[in-house]
């Protein structure tokens, strides 16, 4: 259609020739800017579905309104695997999807006091494991078909712990040797 005699002819043609078209390119925008993020590694990621499970990789999740938002995005129940380990986190945000959709929290390290205190009264399993390893391998375990294990840490990593890169890839690892 020529734009030229839309102007022409009918001024309410063009106004909703222009809003119908302003809208049909932010929803492609808004679904490209989706699309790249749903992709992007260690965020949302999803590694494999395995004998019915599948594993997500949320590494790059290093704050509670990062998981909050991941959580947010979940429709079903998951086990988490989450760490923190002598970090100062207040996990309150996160207190009505945990008791909605938590089946299980796998924590990895030694202090999880803080983890207890705060969800062993909305989540009926709490796992303490040293290593990532072994966090997989209780959520599978754990896990039923169909089930979702989410790992998103909710906090930045220790120092020793290089980044979100070297932790999301310690997942996927861990994940390949079931």
């Amino acid at each position: 259609m020529d734009i030229e005699k839309i102007f022409l002819k009918q001024t309410e043609t063009v106004g909703n020739f222009n809003t119908n078209r302003l809208i049909e390119v932010r929803n492609k925008n808004l679904q490209k800017i989706l699309n790249r993020f749903d992709k992007e590694e260690h965020r949302l990621e999803t590694v494999k579905k395995y004998q019915g499970v599948t594993f997500i990789n949320d590494a790059k999740a290093t704050s509670i309104n990062a998981t909050y938002y991941t959580f947010e995005t979940i429709k079903q129940e998951f086990i988490w695997i989450t760490t923190g380990e002598n970090q100062d986190i207040d996990y309150k945000e996160l207190f009505v999807n945990v008791s909605k959709k938590v089946k299980a929290i796998v924590y990895i390290g030694k202090d999880s006091e803080k983890i207890f205190q705060a969800f062993s009264s909305i989540v009926p399993t709490i796992y303490v494991r040293e290593n990532m390893e072994e966090a997989v391998f209780t959520a599978f375990y754990s896990a039923e078909p169909d089930d979702i294990i989410l790992f998103s840490p909710a906090c930045e990593y220790e120092e020793d712990t290089k980044d979100y890169q070297s932790i999301g890839l310690a997942f996927k690892n861990a994940i390949a040797q079931l």
